[in-house]
């Protein structure tokens, strides 16, 4: 295996541990920053801007140093073999050396939507006092570019000789150097430094339990959570299910809360909400952390999760934020209940977080977000140049905020994504178990005694295979209406409830007699798809009498000359796959892809 090769499994296994963005490229700079800083990945990710539009820095990390003093390590990273990338990382510094200088001087951008990175490193300069006296600038490229050290130094001349330039132009005073990191140089560390401590003002006791889960309940104060969420932001909630659901479901809860803190910390003290009442007005928090230490009335935590209570959280920084003359003592004083859970136990973190959010109706296929297979699947389908939509929004939030990014790194599937509630619903409905009104039926195909099922090792194995599944399954209910249309025989047909059936038998017909199909159209999700489409044409023809007669089947077995019966009969799905011989064919164990 080639070193870049066994940098990127290092870095895909580290992505799926730790849900770092959307693909491994995502978690690349926080990868660096563990093995070259030995800090925590839950601290690594607070200072890596995830995905594109960072405005010329990924990373960066602030170092104090025995003998050299402070030295600010800037990062641009390219999860790519491509020497050209190099070179427009390099050449990328000209915005981050713009905003370090702004920075250092304590002077605002002119950019008129700063990235949040730009922020966090105004805010650590403030907090440690950094001044240009002393510091050091580090301008690291890392990169997976195999080519020869100097084949790469050659290629990247003219931009090196641009960036001596630019930073010399721009920090005059300041000692710094570029460094050029490639496989050969990124070699991963043994173990990991551990996650800084924070404390938070507890109050509570300790739950007696037989195992060596510790579990804790009691008081903290809404500021402190609030002050928990500003240092490692949105990584704080990479575990709630409810991230990018509470962004789909509007305001109105965030109203209600907002009333609440603005009749406690705003107006006349003589006539404010009590600040007790807020924990009996609103739920309370439910926080996983990896270590606990409980001093009087305050508790010190080390890489902290919040599994329930996002909202909460968020709506009240957003509150601090937006309002003004709020009463700074009352607002240290609105208390909230929090549970305390330790451990690092991924499996038991995951059942805890879905209990804590069956109170309120969440689809089932959330909880299972950040499972190790699904975060696999993501990554196997990023490297087809498809998102495959874990979290329910995504897609869409990526779509608005960073179409680029869409288009450059899922470009085959620019239209849709791949699903995982749609990916479940077509395995369940091609395989031969479970039955087809189960497969119907998505929030089944997520209980626990079905999930393994239908997401079995068997069944991922062809990531073009899936992809075709998913796109027949998609494009049959149209397809099915298309042959109703030539076909008196098919009049009132129920379009939806046929397409389970019928997406069942074709697909075994398309892989034992067709496969050349999947090769041809497995390998981008499609879209809608408008009448003249090639794929929904094939479709509609591949029904016909000259190939699988699956039109004509259709009124054969399930018109019964006043009606049509059930379309997820199993009766009468298993005597429509006998008359084709397909009774016993399992299309993931049948299908053999050639070779790439």
């Amino acid at each position: 295996m080639s070193n870049a090769n066994q940098i990127r499994s290092v870095v895909e296994d580290f992505w799926r541990q730790n849900a770092i963005g959307e693909t491994p490229a995502d978690a690349f700079p926080a990868w660096w920053m563990t093995t070259t800083f030995h800090t925590s990945p839950h601290d690594a990710v607070r200072f890596c801007a995830v995905g594109a539009g960072d405005q010329g820095l990924d990373g960066f990390f602030l170092e104090q140093d025995p003998q050299r003093g402070w030295i600010l390590h800037l990062v641009q990273a390219k999860y790519s073999d491509s020497r050209t990338l190099v070179r427009k990382a390099i050449d990328g510094f000209r915005n981050t050396a713009f905003e370090v200088r702004c920075a250092l001087d304590r002077r605002e951008s002119t950019r008129p939507h700063l990235h949040a990175l730009y922020s966090k490193l105004r805010a650590e300069f403030d907090r440690h006092e950094i001044t240009p006296d002393g510091l050091r600038l580090y301008f690291h490229v890392i990169h997976l570019c195999e080519e020869p050290g100097d084949v790469v130094q050659l290629g990247t001349m003219a931009a090196r000789d641009r960036f001596k330039d630019l930073v010399r132009a721009t920090f005059p005073e300041l000692p710094h150097e570029l460094f050029i990191e490639g496989p050969d140089q990124l070699r991963p560390a043994t173990g990991e430094g551990p996650s800084r401590q924070w404390m938070i003002r507890f109050e509570g006791i300790e739950l007696k339990s037989v195992s060596q889960t510790r579990c804790l309940t009691g008081l903290t104060y809404l500021s402190d959570l609030v002050d928990l969420y500003n240092e490692y932001g949105e990584e704080l909630f990479s575990k709630n299910v409810r991230y990018y659901l509470f962004k789909e479901r509007g305001h109105s809860p965030a109203r209600y809360m907002r009333e609440t803190l603005r009749a406690i910390c705003i107006g006349p003290a003589d006539r404010a909400e009590i600040p007790e009442h807020f924990g009996m007005f609103h739920n309370g928090i439910t926080l996983c952390v990896h270590s606990l230490d409980v001093a009087e009335r305050s508790a010190v935590i080390r890489h902290p999760s919040v599994l329930n209570g996002c909202q909460t959280i968020r709506n009240a920084a957003r509150f601090v934020a937006e309002v003004k003359d709020i009463d700074s003592e009352r607002w240290r004083l609105v208390p909230v209940p929090l549970r305390i859970l330790v451990s690092a136990d991924d499996d038991f973190v995951r059942r805890v977080t879905v209990n804590n959010n069956r109170q309120i109706p969440v689809r089932p296929s959330a909880f299972y977000a950040n499972d190790r297979i699904q975060l696999g699947l993501s990554s196997r389908f990023a490297s087809k140049k498809i998102f495959y939509e874990r979290q329910q929004g995504a897609f869409q939030s990526l779509r608005v905020k960073e179409a680029r990014r869409l288009e450059d790194q899922f470009s085959n599937s620019v239209a849709a994504p791949l699903t995982m509630e749609e990916l479940a619903q077509t395995i369940a409905t091609v395989s031969n178990r479970p039955s087809l009104s189960v497969a119907a039926r998505v929030s089944s195909l997520f209980e626990e005694s079905l999930y393994p099922q239908v997401f079995a090792e068997v069944k991922l194995v062809d990531l073009n295979l899936l992809v075709f599944l998913r796109n027949l399954f998609r494009t049959m209910k149209v397809a099915l209406k298309d042959v109703r249309d030539r076909s008196s025989r098919l009049d009132g047909l129920p379009l939806e409830r046929f397409r389970y059936p019928c997406t069942r038998i074709l697909a075994r017909y398309i892989v034992k007699e067709e496969p050349h199909l999947i090769r041809e159209h497995g390998v981008e999700v499609y879209g809608h798809l408008g009448p003249a489409a090639e794929f929904r044409n094939h479709i509609s023809r591949l029904m016909s009498h000259q190939n699988s007669g699956l039109q004509q089947l259709i009124s054969e077995v399930w018109d019964d000359g006043e009606k049509w019966l059930r379309a997820d009969d199993a009766t009468l799905v298993r005597k429509a796959l006998a008359k084709l011989r397909l009774e016993d064919f399992d299309v993931f164990e049948k299908y053999e892809p050639e070779d790439e």
